[in-house]
């Protein structure tokens, strides 16, 4: 950092230990600024980070209300809003002539002790997750997990973070029973530290894995969400923000991204009050973090997701960028009680988690702030699934000796929430009534739902609803299919599963139409592609991908079957996923989808 902090020299300080070397690095000095203004001290902020942390002093919290989408909003308590702002954002806050402080960033404040985690990436001990650790070791889990647990556990490399010098990434994690296999189960996505300095989250999620992973197969809890579940996990959405001058320290870790000086946080497609959505949230085109995270979502369909912050404590649900309530808010609320009144239980009810009125619950907009472009908004009014979002400590760094403590406190509330995804709600799969193969893309409303009531099925065919209880009359409809409609369906409990399999017709004669040949064509893996057996005469056939455009057309032979190498039309190798084969007979058509794992 140029002006505002200068680095110690220090000698590097190591010492073995069972489980992993420890180091003190270019531990950052803070200068005194005393007798410096505010705005001299925002100034140096601005200058050095690109970002300044401000507690402003309003009247009160609404009228900060016209500085939403220019500053970002951290923490409201009595009199006072904790926010960040870049240079723009800070020239326009002063516009309107609020009293405030600009603060030194929390990670500042002291230095951070941190492991290269050798002991435990050589396999010569288990992991202490109660220290901080650099990039290098961090990506050295992912790998290492990967490496040590292949068939429950793939590592997906996303993309890069937006500044290519840092040469950064962008990782994921899926955790599941048959991991290489698409499989009819609920699908949970949990995004951590979409804000670089919000490094605790990051810690708990490594935690977790290592968690889940370490103990399939010996312990029965664990071993049941595994095997019940696809988990992703991305430990942190920021590496940038969280590394932005070094791999070997935290010390320096800001809120926004590096490249665009971005609070990522309000770069997703969000809800506005137009009725519409904002495609990039506040800004003009994705970060490139954010590009990884819809290259993620256009991959998957998630039933839930879970987004993890600091710099307040409560479980909150959408919307923020609305004050419009979710379509089903008294579930959402069952759930955040549930699993808050978890957390007080294993804290002991010290005070921990009860931002949010006391209770620790509550709805974005109108119990904590307005924001727009967040993540719990994107996958609930978007994406089609339901979201939430843990807001996990006031302070976001928190010294080596209360890491354990924390978990502690959160890790029974986390392994509540996966459970709730497959134990309870409405589970189902929709086939083809006559070929008995999942059906893509089906739309399940309920009374007349409209835009974020709805819900799709996937490429197994499954989909996943958590309603409020009542009555509904349930609508599934997909062109070329006959809409089905079941009436008095009732969802009396939340902690209840209910299970509803629906079969729709397409309207074909089967004994009458050519395209009954459909019944008898296999496909089966083969070699480096997928071999197509028992091929009729009269057959037009094609590999199409989930968006529908054609990829493959197959050249039939005079022979019952054929292969299809995985390629495009123009000899490309493309990625393992699912695909669909289209199927056309004099005129009539259908699909079956189908999974390419080579």
């Amino acid at each position: 950092m140029k002006h505002l902090v200068f680095l110690l020299t220090l000698s590097v300080i190591f010492w073995n230990s069972q489980i992993f070397s420890k180091t003190w690095v270019d531990m950052p000095v803070v200068p005194d600024m005393t007798n410096m203004s505010e705005y001299d001290k925002a100034s140096l902020w601005l200058e050095d980070r690109g970002e300044v942390n401000l507690v402003i002093y309003p009247n009160s919290p609404l009228d900060l209300k016209p500085l939403v989408n220019v500053i970002s909003i951290v923490h409201v308590e009595a009199g006072k809003v904790t926010a960040n702002a870049d240079k723009a954002g800070f020239e326009k806050f002063l516009e309107y002539g609020f009293d405030y402080e600009a603060v030194t960033p929390e990670w500042l404040i002291g230095p951070v002790q941190m492991s290269d985690f050798a002991d435990y990436l050589a396999g010569k001990a288990p992991a202490d997750w109660y220290t901080y650790p650099t990039y290098g070791a961090y990506v050295g889990f992912l790998e290492k997990w990967e490496q040590d647990f292949p068939e429950i556990c793939k590592m997906y490399d996303l993309g890069p973070a937006g500044k290519s010098s840092l040469n950064h990434r962008i990782y994921a994690m899926r955790i599941s029973d048959n991991v290489a296999v698409n499989e009819a189960e609920p699908r949970y996505l949990e995004t951590n530290t979409i804000h670089g300095d919000e490094v605790l989250n990051m810690m708990n999620c490594l935690h977790m894995v290592d968690t889940l992973l370490d103990n399939y197969g010996k312990d029965s809890r664990i071993t049941a969400l595994v095997d019940s579940l696809e988990m992703w996990f991305i430990p942190n959405m920021n590496p940038d923000g969280t590394y932005p001058q070094t791999d070997n320290t935290v010390d320096y870790a800001q809120r926004r991204n590096v490249a665009n000086n971005w609070d990522l946080n309000r770069n997703n497609p969000c809800p506005c009050e137009q009725g519409n959505h904002k495609l990039y949230g506040l800004y003009s085109y994705y970060a490139k973090e954010t590009e990884a995270l819809m290259k993620l979502h256009g991959w998957y369909k998630f039933q839930f997701a879970q987004d993890q912050h600091g710099g307040t404590e409560t479980y909150l649900w959408p919307y923020g960028g609305i004050i419009t309530r979710p379509k089903d808010e008294d579930w959402y609320k069952w759930l955040c009680k549930r699993l808050v009144a978890q957390i007080h239980d294993d804290c002991n009810n010290n005070g921990y988690m009860t931002s949010c009125g006391g209770d620790g619950v509550g709805h974005i907009y109108t119990e904590l702030y307005e924001c727009h472009g967040i993540r719990c908004d994107m996958n609930d009014w978007v994406g089609n699934g339901k979201s939430v979002t843990l807001e996990s400590s006031i302070q976001k760094k928190l010294p080596p000796s209360k890491l354990k403590e924390h978990w502690m406190w959160c890790k029974e509330a986390l392994f509540m929430s996966y459970e709730i995804l497959y134990k309870y709600g409405l589970h189902g799969i929709v086939t083809d009534s006559i070929t008995g193969e999942p059906i893509f893309g089906v739309e399940i409303s309920r009374n007349g739902d409209i835009s974020n009531g709805t819900v799709l099925t996937d490429s197994c065919g499954r989909y996943v609803k958590y309603m409020n209880k009542g009555t509904y009359t349930l609508t599934f409809e997909k062109d070329g299919y006959q809409t089905k409609t079941i009436s008095n369906f009732n969802i009396a409990a939340y902690d209840e599963r209910y299970d509803l399999n629906v079969r729709l017709w397409n309207g074909i004669n089967i004994g009458k139409d050519p395209i009954s040949l459909i019944n008898r064509i296999k496909i089966m893996p083969f070699r480096r592609g997928i071999k197509i057996f028992n091929i009729g005469k009269n057959i037009v056939m094609g590999i199409y991908n989930l968006n529908g455009c054609l990829i493959q057309r197959l050249s039939l032979p005079n022979a019952s079957n054929v292969v299809w190498d995985g390629s495009d039309k123009n000899g490309r190798s493309l990625r393992n996923g699912c695909y669909i084969l289209k199927v056309k007979s004099n005129n009539k058509e259908i699909s079956k989808s189908f999974i390419l794992n080579r």
